[in-house]
């Protein structure tokens, strides 16, 4: 092994700690203590953009079959093993794309982005997608470097429980139509794995009505999206571009070195196919998000932040001395944080959000930690009455009264 691949190793062990101090004790405010009820209760055979299929059912069997109690602490530890896990496919990839120096680097900035730190320190899907979106990206590789059916194989079994995981997957079908018409597959075969979550969503839908296709796809979202219009076509894109820049500095930092960037794909980028996929992946989850410009779309932003680790690192891998600035890459980042969360707090003293005051203060948006940095919905739900909260939490609190008042007969 490699002093590079000692040092990755090492890096993810570090990271891996670094996630273990940051869980949350407690239920957070989110999706998570729905979750939890979700995996106590039995399955769910939903499949649309809010169910995560793959993600609940997974979790529901390993609470099953080791017969544990606590299914916070069990989606706990998913969300931090699967952030660890996606970090080494993500070094694979780059390691396979560029060089060992290139994946080292790729992991410290998707490791340092705020967005991935903080979900991999609560009960979320989106940490656990981004490992069958690593593995749909390693696919393409190996598909384009080899020409294999063991890429094709890793692209449709990625694709296909990525879609049952969350249906933002269908971002990255406008670039694999791309792949696919450059470099038609000798055999459609391992696309045959896609019947699997088409059946699943068509029982769901058609035949237990557990929703309708419309929700598949589009659930909680029509009340966001931009209304028409020059400037609203504008605001999107600069919005998603303004909020890349504070959650993953990289943006920044592929600014400074513009030229680097030049001369790098001037000469790779009519050449290298790989960089011309997750350049037309990159577009399509860059124009969706844009669609919807609001602080809570940075969860949707995660594969593209994954593109901009690996692009990054292609490109910073050839700079001389940016060892140090990958090293210290962390601090920086942190430092940004508190920085933001300084002007934020001052901004904010004549005219506080009711919202976050619920939260915990705005440690909730921007540390990368959760713990101490978001309060107990279940402590809060003991002492305050629902509608003493803002309507935009009043999902969660509902939630939380319904276990206190019920507790589920597993933690009895």
């Amino acid at each position: 092994m490699t002093k590079l691949n000692w040092a990755a190793c090492s890096s993810l062990a570090l990271w891996f700690l670094i996630f273990l101090s940051g869980k949350h004790p407690d239920f957070t405010w989110g999706d998570g203590l729905g979750y939890v009820n979700a995996v106590e209760s039995g399955y769910d055979l939903a499949t649309n953009a809010n169910s995560h299929f793959t993600y609940l059912n997974f979790s529901r069997i390993l609470f099953q079959v080791f017969g544990l109690k606590d299914a916070m602490s069990l989606m706990g530890n998913i969300s931090i093993v699967s952030s660890v896990l996606f970090l080494f496919i993500l070094f694979q990839v780059s390691k396979y794309w560029k060089s060992e120096f290139s994946g080292f680097i790729s992991i410290q900035i998707m490791a340092c982005c705020f967005t991935f730190w903080r979900h991999a320190c609560t009960i979320e899907v989106y940490n656990f997608a981004l490992i069958f979106w690593a593995l749909m990206l390693f696919g393409v590789l190996k598909y384009l470097k080899k020409s294999s059916s063991h890429g094709l194989w890793i692209i449709a079994v990625s694709f296909s429980i990525g879609i049952l995981t969350h249906i933002q997957f269908v971002l990255s079908v406008p670039a694999l139509i791309w792949l696919f018409y450059f470099k038609r597959p000798a055999s459609w075969i391992p696309f045959m794995l896609l019947l699997f979550p088409i059946f699943s969503i068509f029982y769901s839908v058609w035949i237990l009505e557990l929703n309708d296709f419309q929700s598949v796809f589009f659930d909680s979202v029509g009340g966001k999206m931009l209304s028409p219009g020059f400037w609203n076509v504008i605001k999107g894109p600069f919005f998603i571009t303004a909020l890349t820049f504070f959650l993953n500095p990289a943006l920044f930092l592929l600014g400074i070195f513009k030229l680097e960037i030049i001369k790098s794909w001037k000469s790779n980028i009519l050449n290298d196919q790989f960089l011309q996929f997750i350049l037309i992946l990159a577009a399509g989850v860059f124009t969706f998000a844009s669609l919807y410009p609001e602080a809570g779309i940075h969860v949707f932003l995660l594969p593209f932040f994954m593109i901009l680790a690996l692009l990054a690192g292609s490109v910073f891998s050839n700079v001389p001395g940016f060892i140090l600035l990958a090293i210290s890459y962390p601090i920086v980042q942190i430092g940004l944080f508190y920085t933001f969360k300084f002007g934020y707090d001052e901004m904010k003293k004549s005219n506080p959000d009711p919202v976050l005051k619920w939260k915990g203060g705005s440690g909730y948006i921007f540390l990368p930690w959760a713990k101490g940095n978001a309060s107990s919905i279940l402590k809060l739900a003991e002492s305050y009455p629902i509608d003493s909260i803002p309507d935009v939490l009043q999902w969660n609190f509902k939630q939380a009264k319904s276990r206190i008042l019920k507790p589920n007969p597993i933690q009895k």
